[in-house]
């Protein structure tokens, strides 16, 4: 969407403030990257599957908020393709 990730914005302005969200927050990430490292340990040992999985949603993340400052959806979805290219 336009305002980018939800939970990444909360991560990065609510948690400071309101430290009782964080969990939540920490638990949605979690959860990504367990979705993909389960993919992942099919092809890679387990500690490089959960680098890459971390990895991943970091990108994913910091793609969703250089798309808002440069104004490019390119760069978010180039990040897509080669999160699609891992887990194929």
């Amino acid at each position: 969407s336009e305002g980018g990730c939800l939970l990444g914005n909360w991560a990065l302005e609510v948690i400071n403030d309101i430290p009782e969200f964080k969990d939540e927050i920490q638990s949605y990430f979690t959860s990504w990257e367990d979705a993909i490292f389960e993919i992942l340990q099919f092809e890679y040992d387990t500690a490089m599957a959960r680098k890459l999985s971390k990895e991943h949603v970091a990108n994913t993340q910091g793609a969703l908020m250089m798309m808002r400052l440069y104004n490019n959806e390119d760069i978010f979805f180039e990040q897509n393709k080669r999160t699609k290219k891992l887990l194929s």
